[in-house]
This record gives structure tokens, sequence and C-alpha cells, in this order.
């Protein structure tokens, strides 16, 4: 997978990677299928200190919009692939989003939970700007190739997002159901 950045006033950021993601336009919050709850029934994910000059409150992913977005070629001179955009909203009361990490994980089985254990993409690196403790909220778009095997084209899937953002506090997991596209591009049904 390959990752080119690119940001713009509006916080921008795009991701190009050599497998799949997302599709149709769902969001929800759910837990990792993996966390044990604590005592109070909250679950908790790791997350960084942070500086003494802004950290220690994590980001919260307010929305995620996905969609079938046709064929692209990955990279310069690569065969085309569908590829899927997903439109991540942030907010960060600390105001740490100058930088932020994607972790993005998915399973097949749609059920409010998507296990964190297993990593499939690595995570993305996205550098917004270079104001630190001035970005409260970010709009990141994140384009991301289907090779139809895994996942596989035209299927219902549950996906989770968790955001890190520049003193590595970590937002909850965001679930999320997604319809990968048809090999043509175009947005799937969910009837592989």
């Amino acid at each position: 997978m390959r990752f080119h950045p690119m940001t713009t006033g509006l916080r921008h950021a795009h991701f190009l990677g050599l497998c799949a993601l997302m599709g149709a336009w769902t969001a929800g919050c759910g837990k990792d299928k993996s966390d044990s709850a604590d005592e109070d029934g909250t679950t908790e994910l790791a997350g960084g200190g942070g500086d003494a000059e802004c950290g220690g409150t994590p980001p919260v992913i307010t929305a995620i919009q996905c969609s079938a977005a046709g064929l692209k070629a990955p990279e310069h001179d690569a065969e085309e692939l569908p590829f899927l955009l997903m439109e991540m909203f942030i907010e960060d009361e600390d105001q740490d989003l100058n930088f932020m990490e994607v972790e993005i994980y998915f399973d097949d089985v749609v059920d409010g939970a998507v296990s964190t254990q297993d990593i499939v993409y690595p995570p993305i690196q996205i550098p917004l700007s270079q104001d630190e403790c001035l970005d409260a909220t970010a709009t990141v778009n994140i384009d991301v190739f289907v090779n139809g095997t895994s996942p596989r084209f035209n299927s219902n899937y549950e996906w989770g997002v968790v955001i890190r953002d520049a003193n590595r506090d970590a937002s909850e997991l965001f679930v999320f159901e997604c319809i990968t596209p048809y090999e043509n591009g175009d947005s799937g049904t969910g009837g592989a």
C-alpha cells in the first residue's frame, strides 16, 4: 500500500492503497469485538499522553460518509481499480489535529462491533498543518482501492475507524456499514 498525502485549506488528505475499503452511506458507533469492558461497562482504547500545552483529550469522530467513487490507478502506470471515498469529520477539544493517524478495520459480520485485532491496513499518517494546538476540527478524505479479494467486490462489510491525534490520544472506535463497489467501480448493492 502507498499513501500520498495532499492537504488543502479545508484539511483534506487522500489515502491511496492497493486493497479495499468503504462503500455506502451509513454511520454509527460500536465497540471492538475483542475489547473487554471495564467494571463500569466502558471500553478504553490505548492512547498517548500528550504535552503540557495541548493534549490529553482524544479526538471525536462525529461522522463518516463513504461511497463508491469509480475507477482510478492507485499509482502512476498502475492498472485502474475500483475505489471508495471515505469522508471523515473529526473534532478535538484540545485542538491537536495538526497531525493524525487513521486506523481502519473491517469484518463481514454486521453486528455493531469490529475487531481491532486483525490489522489488514497499516495506520495512515496524515500531516494536516504546521500549527500546533490550533486545529480543533478536520475533514479528511481517504481514497481506498478494492482488489476484489479482501474485501470482495459488491459486499456489505462493517468497518471500524480509530483516529489518533498529534499527541497519540485515540478516539473511540467508530463503527459503520459500507458496501464495496462492483469491479467496474459502480456502487454495489451488497448482494455478492
